[in-house]
């Protein structure tokens, strides 16, 4: 699966067109090979350890990629640890996603592409509008009065 990914993935021209393609080739993936979701998330049960380290080998290199599109300049810098809950985020959007509408009442079926659009504007825009929450603490516990930074 992660190599299918890479390969899809590997034309995008930024960060989030890499995002938007990792994104549309997990699904792609899943709906060539149905079995692969049983298989993943019945090893949570069955084969815990696996199943975490594979988990956690998944978030590493995720945050890994967050830290770069924000050196990159091409993300908001966030607090270091905050990359590896971005990350499980990301992840966790994914899975339900694909619960709901590629693996929906024992069938699979490919991603909407409304869905697609849904979670590109999440990812790449956010979704309300509060900078009190968007910007990050100061040291003295205060939040800064910063602009949020909504590139298109």
């Amino acid at each position: 699966m992660l190599a299918f990914i890479k390969e899809r993935a590997s034309v995008a021209t930024s960060h989030a067109d890499r995002e938007k393609r990792s994104f549309e080739a997990y699904f792609a993936y899943l709906a060539e090979r149905p079995e692969f979701y049983r298989i993943l998330y019945e090893s949570e049960q069955f084969a815990p350890e696996a199943f975490q380290q594979h988990i956690d080998l998944i978030a590493k290199n995720y945050a890994r990629t967050l830290r770069r599109a924000s050196s990159d300049g091409e993300a908001r810098e966030v607090d270091p640890q905050e990359y590896e809950a971005i990350a499980h985020m990301l992840m966790g959007m994914r899975r339900y996603l694909s619960r709901r509408y590629v693996h929906a009442q024992g069938s699979t079926k490919e991603i909407p592409d409304f869905v697609i659009r849904a979670y590109m504007r999440i990812v790449c825009g956010g979704f309300w509008y509060n900078e009190e929450f968007a910007s990050p603490e100061s040291k003295d516990g205060d939040r800064e009065a910063e602009k949020l930074d909504t590139r298109p």
